[in-house]
């Protein structure tokens, strides 16, 4: 129907006009979406949330979310509670949903909410009939109730602020609490939505003003990181039942804007739901107001004039069109327009300056849009247009025409969506995002992958998946904090980005886990990109004034050869990832059919790992020490050992290492620390007399918060002296972090333990920080042990330990002691004490109390026990 839509804004106009348009325009709030629950949040706000006379749940979010649960199945408990209460419920994850909840940053940080808008609203003030507050500058000095937690607060203070008005808040817990405040003369104003305002301005004898602020999007919300099916199936519901005019949205809205029984006469009902479902639009209740004296009154000057002010501080603008021949022009527009998006009304009404500002990649869909009023009486649609300064602005453009004596009418408002807009861009950002990097997530990768599994399977086409994790990631997470653990992954995005092409797809698909989707790639191509991404970490990164390496251990699956669907495929690379983790970390692997076997079966024994210390399979085995030179007892070591109900004995060779990558090596530690301290309690009063006990300390336990607290506690828990344990530490674990690690063992001798230097000698040590560490002891390694006699390097590097033991005051344990001529030679080169398989095997503690118990005095001849 559009001739000559440039035409859109002529001079012709007056303010009966202006009325007209405002008393035949019949607008609908848009409302995008809900979604199921099962415990869902009630609170007084009628007629959008409330309970009924009889006690039930009613309202427009609550017509919707029944009408969705009716059709999944779902069964809705409501929960009864104030505003502030169900905020906090819900973010307690004490509710499923919370209905009606305005999007703001802030909220969105606490809570998840679905893709698009139930409905928009906006800040209403009302006032008893006869006060002077007519503008905001009113309220400057005077009592007014505010929702406490609700958004419409901050919203005032910040203007009342910016303009150099102050006033009194006064916090209530519901808005009928507000509206009776009022009433009764306690404040002088109160702000509610416009929904309520609507429906209980007469039920409290309260008059509308024309201030209006802060236009804001409702949404169901649910817990931060749970809901995301409920909200979707929302999503999916409002999406298809905004298409209908007669579906249950529309119903439901309809019976939500609507006057209650009562509240006017019926010949007037129907008027007034139409100036109710314009208010919502409008964003000034005011023009209600200003129809409701208009129809009563005929005094249109009066009403015109209070129209006027409505408009200088509403968030919409009105238009009035006129159809003459085939031409389009403009009869009037509000005046706000300049204040708005910067263009006076003279600009406005020039022709041809619709069609100059609407945004060139929507004018065509918008010039359509109109179009359809040849069909139909009301047209809503969006787009965008370029405001005076330049910006882009999303607008919601609500036409209905009309036929006056055979004049063709068009009356319009513009709403702008701008932050709504950006809000659901937002919201469908974090929904598809990981926000630390910034990459796609797991959801979004794998709706890639299914996608590109679909072309390949049309076409015969090859692709690639790269499974990568970040080795040893949880120990910086833990040591240096979460904070340090972002800036690891976006550093790791950032240099695996770096190498991934711009057609492919790259994203964090878990905690340190990535994911690089190739397609049209040949094998020597993803190949290549594996040994670069592994490569990429080859230098250290800087962290909080730490310089940390890292690793990656990268796994490779293709199609067709490795998987048809997404879950095989990525099933099939993660394994890949974790033969690369077996084989060293810090490198990459294909995936092969037989490491679905062996992964079937390490996952089997995580499994039943994470639940071995709670089900009594753990247990400890003690290797004597003594003393090489007279055969005397000086202490026991405690070795953890697994008691599989099904494998029998588990090695610790099979374990501690999978402990270590689950993340429960630190309970398994404390568990092992606990009972070495139980058992030696308990040979005390059995009067069999330990001197110490030695147990190994993790690298995760020495560099974890309070372990010197945790020692503590668990020596005087047992009523043990701290002399009486002696604490391992290995040389790789002390020089993962000598600074952290030297605090630590400060700590713990304070405390008085005794501190051992496990495996001397195997890896890379500084004396410098060696000679500083509060040790008593090293322990020689069994490697170097085992070859005395046959070896004369290892004797060379025994010698060169004791050596340097003696010059640093500390004493020496000797590992692996087998035979006779080993303990011959350390006793002679001055090593003070030895354990091996010559005094005694590692045993359980009845067999050991049986060696110990017999007061065995076991020399360098002595023979093997077990």
């Amino acid at each position: 129907m559009l001739r000559k839509l440039t035409t859109f804004f002529r001079p012709a106009a007056m303010a009966a006009t202006a009325a007209m348009a405002c008393a035949l325009l019949l607008a609908g709030c848009d409302a995008e979406h809900a979604a199921r629950t099962v415990r869902v949040g009630i609170y007084d706000n009628p007629p959008k949330v409330y309970v009924d006379d009889d006690g039930r749940p009613a309202g427009l979010f609550v017509d919707l979310l029944e009408r969705i649960a009716a059709e999944e199945g779902w069964r809705i408990e409501p929960v009864r509670c104030g505003w502030a209460a169900c905020l906090a419920q819900l973010e307690r994850g004490e509710l499923d949903l919370m209905p009606d909840v305005a999007y703001s940053e802030e909220r969105a940080e606490r809570f998840d909410f679905h893709a698009r808008s139930v409905t928009h609203d906006w800040s209403q003030v009302a006032v008893r009939p006869g006060s002077p507050i007519a503008l905001m500058s009113d309220l400057a000095g005077k009592r007014v109730a505010l929702l406490r937690g609700g958004l419409h607060q901050p919203t005032l203070d910040e203007q009342m602020g910016d303009a150099g008005f102050a006033y009194e808040a006064v916090e209530v817990d519901s808005l009928p609490e507000a509206y009776a405040a009022v009433a009764e003369g306690r404040v002088d104003a109160a702000v509610a939505n416009h929904y309520f305002a609507a429906w209980n301005n007469a039920r409290y004898g309260l008059a509308e003003t024309p201030i209006a602020f802060r236009t804001v999007s409702l949404y169901f919300a649910a817990p931060r990181g749970s809901g995301a099916d409920l909200l979707a199936t929302m999503d999916r519901y409002l999406d298809a039942w905004r298409q209908d005019p007669d579906s249950p949205y529309y119903e439901s809205l309809r019976r939500a804007l609507a006057p209650a029984e009562g509240d006017a006469p019926a010949h007037l009902r129907a008027g007034l739901v139409a100036v109710a479902l314009l208010a919502v639009l409008l964003g000034g209740a005011a023009l209600a107001l200003r129809w409701q004296v208009a129809l009563r009154t005929r005094e249109l000057e009066t009403a015109s004039q209070r129209l006027n002010r409505v408009l200088e501080s509403g968030p919409c603008v009105l238009y009035a069109l006129r159809r003459s021949d085939d031409e389009i022009s403009t009869e009037w527009v509000s005046a706000n327009i300049a204040r708005l998006y910067g263009y006076s009304v003279a600009e406005a009404m020039r022709p041809d300056w619709w069609a100059e500002h609407v945004h060139p990649d929507d004018l065509e869909r918008a010039q359509a849009a109109f179009d359809m009023l040849d069909d139909q009486a009301h047209v809503i649609h969006d787009y965008r247009i370029i405001d005076a300064a330049g910006n882009v602005r999303h607008v919601r453009d609500e036409l209905r025409r009309a036929n006056e004596g055979g004049q063709v009418r068009y009356f319009g408002i513009w709403s702008d969506v701008t932050e709504i807009r950006e809000q659901e861009a937002q919201i469908g950002f974090v929904t598809s995002h990981d926000l630390t990097t910034g990459l796609p997530n797991r959801a979004l990768f794998g709706d890639r992958l299914a996608h590109a599994l679909q072309r390949a399977h049309r076409h015969a086409g090859r692709l690639a998946l790269l499974f990568i994790d970040l080795d040893r990631f949880k120990h910086v997470n833990d040591s240096l904090g979460h904070a340090a653990g972002d800036q690891l992954l976006c550093e790791a995005a950032i240099r695996i980005g770096r190498l991934v092409a711009e057609e492919h797809t790259f994203a964090r698909v878990g905690g340190d886990e990535f994911a690089v989707l190739l397609e049209d790639a040949r094998p020597q191509e993803v190949s290549l990109l594996a040994e670069r991404i592994v490569g990429a970490f080859s230098q250290p990164i800087a962290l909080g004034g730490h310089s940390i390496v890292i690793t990656a251990s990268v796994g490779l699956a293709l199609h067709p050869d490795d998987g048809n669907d997404p879950d095989t495929l990525i099933k099939h690379a993660e394994l890949a990832m974790y033969e690369a983790k077996n084989s060293g970390r810090n490198t990459w692997r294909f995936f092969a059919p037989q490491l679905g076997e062996a992964a079937s079966r390490r996952l089997l024994l995580e499994g039943a790992l994470r639940q071995a210390a709670g089900k009594g399979e753990l247990l400890l085995h003690y290797q004597p020490q003594y003393e090489l030179a007279d055969g005397r007892l000086v202490g026991l070591e405690a070795l953890v050992r697994w008691q599989h109900p099904e494998q029998g004995l588990v090695p610790p060779a099979m374990f501690i290492g999978i402990a270590e990558e689950i993340g429960i090596i630190e309970q398994i530690d404390a568990w092992v620390l606990d009972e070495a301290c139980r058992q030696l309690a308990a040979w005390d009063r059995s009067g069999l007399r330990v001197p110490r006990v030695s147990v190994n300390l993790s690298a995760l336990e020495l560099e974890s918060a309070g372990l010197v607290d945790r020692v503590g506690a668990v020596v005087a828990n047992h009523g043990l002296g701290a002399d009486r344990l002696e604490l391992e530490v290995t040389e790789s674990v002390i020089m993962r972090d000598p600074a952290t690690a030297e605090h630590a063992l400060a700590g713990l001798k304070a405390l008085g333990v005794q501190l051992a230097v496990d495996d001397f000698g195997t890896g890379y040590s500084s004396l410098a920080y060696l000679k500083r560490l509060p040790i008593d002891r090293l322990k020689i390694d069994r490697s170097f042990v085992q070859d005395i006699g046959s070896s004369a390097s290892d004797e060379s590097i025994v010698r060169a330990i004791i050596a340097l033991a003696d010059s640093l005051g500390l004493e020496t344990v000797a590992e692996g002691v087998e035979t006779a001529e080993h303990a011959a030679f350390l006793r002679a080169e001055g090593c003070r004490m030895g354990q091996g398989y010559l005094f005694a095997r590692p045993l359980p503690v009845d067999e050991l109390a049986a060696l110990l118990g017999g007061g065995a005095e076991l020399a360098d001849g002595a023979q093997t026990v077990g």
